[in-house]
C-alpha cells in the first residue's frame, strides 16, 4: 500500500512555499485546482481560491494538499 505523501510525489517533511499554485482533495477523494499557498503552520495550509482570491475558512491538512 502507497502511503499519501508517497503519492503526492513529495516526501511528507516538504512544505510547499507561499504562492504555490495547489489541488486540494474534496470529500469524494478527486483533486480540485485553482487554489494557492497563503501560509503554512502546523494545523495544514492556509490557501486562497484563485478565481476570486477568497481565502478557505480552515487550514488544509497537508495529504490533501498537492502541488499543481
Amino acid at each position: 500500500m502507497v502511503s499519501r505523501a508517497a503519492a503526492t510525489n513529495r516526501p511528507a517533511s516538504a512544505v510547499l512555499p507561499c504562492g504555490t499554485r495547489v489541488r486540494v482533495r474534496n470529500s469524494f477523494g478527486s483533486w480540485a485546482g485553482g487554489f494557492e499557498v497563503v501560509s503554512v503552520d502546523r494545523a495544514g495550509y492556509l490557501l486562497r481560491r484563485i478565481s476570486d482570491g477568497a481565502l478557505l475558512p480552515m487550514p488544509i491538512v497537508a495529504t490533501d494538499v498537492r502541488q499543481g
